[in-house]
C-alpha cells in the first residue's frame, strides 16, 4: 500500500487519463471512482486483501490490461492446476462456439455472450443501497428459470446447457455462465482473451425484474440504467459494441436472424460504422436497434463512437475492461476470486 499513498501525493485526487486516443476518462485514484462509478464489490473500499484484488483493480483503473498477455495455456490433464476444471471445459465450448465451415463464431457463441450480459445485468446500486443486494452475475439466469422472462426470449438453449454442464462438471453455474461468455468472444476472430476470474457465489433468490435495456430505449434511459450497474457511459459506448457478433430474433419477428453488423461471425468494429450509416430500412439483411442509434448520435458520445470504426485494438482493450467489471456486478467477494484466463483459447488475430 505504500507504493499507491506515494503516488496519490504525486498526483492529484482527480486526474485525467487518455485512454488509447479517445475522450478523457475521469480516474479517481483516491475513491477509486472511474468513469464516474466505483470499483465493484469489496474492491470499492481501496483496501486489498489479495493479489487478485490489487490486479482487478489496476485493470478497472486503467493500469494494466483488460487482456491476457501470455500465450499460456492449461493442459486439461493437469491436475494439479486450479483452474484445470475450466480447461476441460473449455474444449466443450470451443466445440460448442465455432462453425466448423468458415471459422466465424456461430449462434450459440453469440446466445452465450448475450446470456453473459442478462445474467451480470440484473443488478442495482439502487437496489444494493436498500437492502436488496442480490441479482447480478450470480447465475439466477439459470437457477431461477429466469429464461422465462420476455427480455431472455432464446437464450433457453443456451442457458440450459451451460447450467448443465456446470453441473457435470462440478462448478458454479455463475461462473460458467461469464467463462462461456469470454470464451465465446475469443472464439470469434478478432475476439480478446479477455482476463477472466472464478469465483461468485451462486444466487439464492431470484435476480430483481426490469434491470435489463430496452432495445428502443433513448440515450439518456440507457446511460441511467447502466449508471445504476456501476457502468459509466465510456464503458457503455464499448459494451453495445457486442452487437458486433449479434442477430435478432424476437425484437422483429418479421425480420429474424437479421444480424446488427455487416459481418456477425466476426468480432470487429463494422457494428459502430453500420450502425451510424442505418437509416432502419429493409433489405440490407442489418437490422439496427434504435436504441443504439440513439448512443450512437449522442453528442458526448460520439467522438468515442466514431472513433471505434477506425480503431479496432482500442475497441477491443475498452471492451475488455467494461466486460470484466459487467461480469461482477454483484459480486462481493471479488478478492477471493482466482484467475483462470489460460484456460480459455488464444485469440484469432487475424481474419480472414
Amino acid at each position: 500500500m505504500k507504493a499507491r499513498f506515494i503516488v496519490l501525493i504525486l498526483l492529484s485526487c482527480f486526474i485525467k487519463q487518455v485512454y488509447a486516443d479517445v475522450e478523457s476518462i475521469t480516474i479517481n485514484y483516491q475513491t477509486g471512482y472511474v468513469d464516474g462509478v466505483p470499483l465493484p464489490g469489496d474492491l470499492a473500499s481501496l483496501i486489498f486483501t489479495t493479489e487478485i484484488g490489487r490486479t482487478i483493480a489496476q485493470i478497472l483503473e486503467l493500469n494494466i490490461s483488460a487482456q491476457a498477455s501470455s500465450v499460456n495455456t492449461i493442459a486439461p490433464e493437469d491436475t494439479t492446476h486450479p483452474c484445470q476444471k475450466w480447461a476441460q471445459i473449455s474444449i466443450v465450448l470451443t466445440a460448442l462456439f465455432k462453425s466448423n465451415n468458415t471459422g466465424e463464431c456461430n449462434d450459440y457463441a453469440r446466445s452465450a455472450i448475450r446470456a453473459g450480459f442478462h445474467d451480470a445485468g440484473t443488478w442495482s446500486s439502487t437496489l444494493a443501497a436498500v437492502g436488496q443486494d442480490y441479482g447480478g452475475a450470480d447465475g439466477s439466469i439459470y437457477l431461477f428459470g429466469e429464461m422465462n422472462r420476455p427480455e431472455n426470449s432464446g437464450l433457453e438453449a443456451v442457458v440450459n446447457t451451460l447450467g448443465r454442464l456446470a453441473k457435470t462438471s462440478g462448478v458454479g453455474v455463475a461462473d460458467m455462465i461469464q467463462f462461456a461468455a469470454a470464451h465465446a468472444v475469443v472464439t470469434c476472430p478478432l475476439g480478446p482473451r479477455m482476463r477472466t476470474f472464478i469465483g461468485r457465489k451462486e444466487a439464492t433468490q431470484a435476480a430483481p425484474d426490469g434491470l435489463l435495456p430496452s432495445a428502443t430505449s433513448d440515450a439518456e434511459t440507457l446511460l441511467r440504467l447502466f449508471f445504476d450497474k456501476n457502468i459509466g457511459p465510456t464503458d457503455l459506448t464499448a459494451l453495445v459494441g457486442a452487437h458486433s457478433v449479434s442477430k435478432q430474433f424476437s425484437f422483429n419477428t418479421t425480420r429474424a436472424g437479421e444480424s446488427q453488423d455487416s459481418t456477425p461471425g466476426v468480432w470487429d468494429t463494422k457494428f459502430y460504422e453500420d450502425t451510424i450509416r442505418s437509416d432502419f430500412s429493409t433489405g440490407s439483411g442489418i437490422l439496427t436497434f434504435p436504441s443504439d442509434k440513439a448512443l450512437s448520435l449522442y453528442g458526448p458520445l460520439q467522438a468515442e463512437w466514431n472513433g471505434y470504426v477506425v480503431r479496432q485494438e482500442d475497441w477491443i482493450e475498452h471492451f475488455s475492461r467494461a466486460y470484466i467489471r459487467l461480469s461482477l456486478a454483484g459480486v462481493n467477494q471479488i478478492q477471493g476470486m482466482i484467475e483462470c484466463t489460460d484456460a480459455l483459447p488464444l485469440p484469432v488475430i487475424s481474419f480472414p
